[in-house]
């Protein structure tokens, strides 16, 4: 039974988990976006996008960068397996992912000024800080997940 549940837990996260619930959160977030398109002024996704948002990334990429760490030099049973069947890249890449996102973040935020002041358009100002906020959610999700993983290895 515990196998099957490992496995279980292991093909939820695995690169096809993690292609679902990126593009499944996209999708939900473009769709809000074009709904209230109208209903959302500027100066309310400029105080979402704020330096919060850029310490909080740089923090949680901290963690998450420790966590991997944590996992590659770990000698559980459960890591020792998924070295011997080569199943320890998807996690590396499902954290590589988790990080990209945040950094992502990081450098969205810090290129905000520059794109705001040479686009005069609202809408694709708009669009920026949505991408911005978007980015932010999928790589906060993408986190509780890599602590999930996390944990099932430590628990091993």
């Amino acid at each position: 039974m515990k196998e099957l549940f490992r496995n279980l837990k292991l093909s939820l996260y695995s690169k096809k988990g993690y292609k679902i619930w990126g593009y499944s959160i996209f999708f939900i977030l473009l769709i809000l976006f074009i709904i209230f398109n109208n209903k959302v002024n500027i100066e309310v996704l400029n105080k979402l996008v704020s330096s919060d948002m850029f310490n909080i990334s740089g923090m949680l990429a901290g963690f998450i960068f420790t966590g991997l760490g944590m996992i590659i030099t770990s000698n559980s049973k459960m890591i020792t397996e998924l070295k011997e069947t080569g199943n320890l890249c998807v996690i590396k890449n499902y954290y590589g992912g988790t990080i990209f996102c945040f950094i992502l973040t990081i450098l969205l935020y810090l290129f905000k000024t520059i794109f705001s002041t040479f686009v005069s358009n609202t809408f694709f100002i708009k669009i920026y800080l949505f991408i911005t906020i978007e980015t932010f959610i999928l790589a906060l999700i993408f986190f509780t997940i890599s602590l999930k993983i996390l944990s099932a290895i430590i628990n091993d």
